[in-house]
């Protein structure tokens, strides 16, 4: 019976309940955009903590070699997976040529290429996964050798899609062996149930012994949507949570407004970091962007502030770079002069560019992600 932690909820709060679009997986290594939302059932070798920064997770501890080319992890020896089975070194070797095999399908499979031998593997340049540079050198040691020193190693595994898999699983059930009555978990919770169109439960895991505990009995997650086809979130506006049918719920900046003026509503409020940005991008080996003035004009003429404070809300904040605010390698508003809105500029660029104010520019198509 899994045991929890003396700071845990009060047991009249014990469960959980949130309302997010159905998965078609819980396979977070292979396919992260339709596994959203579970990631707390894998512990990775390092896992991000509350503030973002590192700390342990599989691993107790990590160290690389001096020319910072060889990262060492070393394993907590109590981990088990939630069948009982230990978690060894040998299951993150496995986790981690196993996504990057060409088949995979991985999109994210690009995040891994620092390691030695990744980018050849993948991109079929190679067929031997054992040039790969991840080894268990015993059961509780995974070393990772990098084709050049990469300080940020520890970071990406610390990602969703370095969630371990047991092979054993994979083997036996191949792509359904994530699913209800076949997932197996190595974190604080494993799932319980999962019923198709309604909703899944996550109970903890009576093995989990580690640093990161779960602090609730049940975690439900109400379904309202399937991953892919768009949530209805916003469709239902506050209702589910008014209703109590959930205890937490994301806004939109469609719906922050009224939240504030809800004064019960607003004391529940709790803003916090996300690490996301949003951007627009160029088809830069085509005309007209493929023009660095073009581009120039472009950033130059997009008002921001005034953005995020009518439209938005006042929910997000400028950004000048890709690496989100408080993100490891931020560097703050160094480069927010390139961007910085200035018609008079923007109208210069383009000029520059052979538009002058914007005559024979042609028609353009913005498209949009859902």
């Amino acid at each position: 019976m899994a045991r929890l932690p003396d700071d845990a909820a009060p047991l009249e709060h014990q469960v959980f309940r949130y309302m997010a679009a159905e998965p078609k997986s819980m396979d977070q290594g292979v396919s992260l955009y339709v596994a959203g939302g579970s990631e707390f059932l894998y512990e990775r070798l390092a896992m991000f903590g509350y503030n973002g920064e590192l700390v342990p997770g599989a691993a107790e501890r990590w160290e690389s070699s001096e020319d910072g080319r060889i990262w060492t992890f070393y394993l907590r020896q109590n981990a088990k997976w939630s069948d009982g089975r230990p978690v060894t070194a040998h299951d993150f070797e496995y986790t981690f040529k196993r996504f990057l095999h060409p088949n995979a399908g991985n999109v994210y499979a690009f995040l891994y290429y620092d390691i030695k031998g990744a980018k050849a593997y993948n991109q079929q340049k190679v067929e031997d996964v054992e040039t790969v540079g991840v080894r268990a050198v015993d059961d509780y040691t995974l070393i990772i050798e990098t084709e050049q020193p990469c300080a940020y190693l520890p970071h990406i595994t610390a990602y969703h899609t370095s969630s371990p898999v047991p092979s054993w699983q994979v083997e036996k059930y191949g792509d359904q062996w994530s699913m209800a009555g076949t997932c197996l978990s190595n974190a604080a919770f494993q799932l319980e149930t999962w019923k198709t169109g309604q909703y899944m439960t996550f109970g903890l895991n009576p093995y989990y012994d580690g640093p990161n505990p779960g602090h609730l009995r049940q975690i439900v997650r109400v379904f309202n949507a399937v991953v892919g086809s768009g949530s209805a979130a916003n469709d239902m506006g506050m209702l589910p949570y008014e209703n109590n049918e959930i205890d937490s719920i994301e806004i939109s900046p469609m719906l922050y407004g009224a939240v504030q003026d809800d004064p019960g509503l607003r004391e529940q409020l709790w803003a916090y970091d996300q690490f996301s940005t949003f951007y627009m991008y160029f088809r830069t080996r085509e005309p007209p962007f493929n023009n660095l003035k073009v581009r120039q004009a472009f950033a130059h003429a997009i008002n921001k502030e005034a953005l995020i404070n009518t439209i938005l809300k006042g929910m997000y904040i400028p950004a000048s770079t890709m690496l989100p605010l408080h993100f490891p390698g931020n560097v703050g508003d160094k480069y927010q002069a390139y961007q910085r809105f200035d018609i008079e500029l923007a109208r210069k660029r383009l000029a520059e560019a052979g538009y002058p104010n914007g005559k024979g520019f042609p028609s353009i198509e913005l498209w949009l992600a859902d």
